[in-house]
């Protein structure tokens, strides 16, 4: 019997743009943050433009209650860095942040979020090394 042919894994722009749809979809207003640095030039004098803090969320916006949220965007199999686990674990305090890897794992949290339930992250958030697992209560 032959194998079925392995899907490549999709970048992580595709899984972002899923996942604005799937937020807007569900009544979410969603935005994209850019964060990073770009070399420029300008009559001949070199320098480098920063956009955001390190570690940002990739999308913020409101769910359809009024509530903020953050939300990194990696591809499947990867974990944010350990600057964006801060960053949202920092922000959880305040909003809802979280973090996902497909456009299936937002369909499968995003239920329990549009009811009301919030984001607990596991460990220890001043842990040199702060644990990027998250349970909705």
């Amino acid at each position: 019997m032959a194998k079925a042919p392995k899907l490549p894994n999709p970048l992580e722009k595709v899984v972002q743009a899923s996942c604005v749809r799937i937020l807007e979809a569900h009544g979410c207003r969603v935005f994209r943050r850019n964060v990073g640095v770009m070399p420029l030039e300008h009559n001949g004098r070199k320098r480098v433009f920063r956009s955001g803090s390190p570690g940002e969320a990739d999308l913020y916006g409101w769910l359809p209650d009024g509530r903020h949220f953050e939300l990194e965007i990696k591809r499947r199999g990867q974990r944010p860095r350990p600057e964006q686990i801060r960053f949202l674990r920092d922000a959880n305090r305040f909003v809802t942040a979280f973090w996902v890897d497909s456009a299936d794992d937002l369909l499968r949290v995003l239920p329990s979020l549009l009811d009301g339930d919030r984001v607990v992250y596991h460990g220890d958030d001043n842990a040199v090394e702060p644990s990027p697992f998250y349970d909705i209560v």
